[in-house]
């Protein structure tokens, strides 16, 4: 930070504030600078939209990332989202109808209320989740890891779970009709196999 040409006009107690300031505002770019430039230390992606007053969608878009963001009510229908990190991110209320977040990483992130009709969700990584209240009607999660996710309320009609790990998962009040469960691990740990050709037959632990 290059000192001033000149100095203000001002009492020497106004000087001393005056440097005072000065120096604690280099001081600030400093240490900004050098961390942002750290391997592996970074500011959340929460924080690097507010500081460059940019949309959330757009770093989430552009950086295939946006970890703690704020993106309640978002409309997010069809886009592709392959493989983003959206850890912690709170998209409640979202519309992500028909959109692809295959392998995507969504650990604790919450999706309460949203619209995940259609939308490709295999292979991701949903521990710890909340889907209260979510639409995920013939959304596929095949693969996916569900570990103690919380679908409470949620409607899973025709939806696709052939392998998801639903250990520990809070199911209460789900709508499952037609939902393909084959080779899934259940909420106590025990895998379905009683029928993988037949989706009207839901697992019973899960009522």
């Amino acid at each position: 930070m290059a000192a001033p040409s000149s100095l203000p006009n001002c009492s020497t107690p106004l000087r001393h504030q005056f440097w005072r300031k000065f120096f604690r505002l280099g001081a600030i770019a400093l240490v900004t600078s050098t961390f942002a430039n750290l391997p592996g230390v970074a500011l959340s992606d929460r924080s690097l939209a507010k500081a460059e007053n940019r949309d959330p969608v757009e770093i989430l878009l552009q950086k295939k990332q946006c970890r703690d963001c704020d993106l309640r009510y978002r409309n997010l229908e069809g886009a592709n989202l392959e493989g983003v990190d959206l850890r912690r991110a709170n998209l409640y209320g979202a519309n992500l109808q028909r959109a692809n977040l295959t392998g995507a990483r969504l650990k604790q992130a919450n999706l309460g209320s949203t619209d995940l009709r259609g939308a490709d969700l295999s292979g991701a990584q949903m521990e710890e989740v909340s889907f209260e209240g979510a639409q995920m009607n013939a959304a596929n999660l095949e693969n996916a890891d569900l570990r103690q996710a919380n679908f409470y309320l949620t409607d899973l009609t025709g939806a696709r779970l052939v392998g998801v790990n639903l250990r520990g998962a809070r199911w209460s009040k789900v709508r499952a009709e037609l939902a393909n469960f084959c080779n899934a691990t259940m909420p106590d740990g025990t895998t379905f196999r009683r029928s993988c050709f037949d989706p009207r037959q839901s697992p019973d632990q899960l009522q």
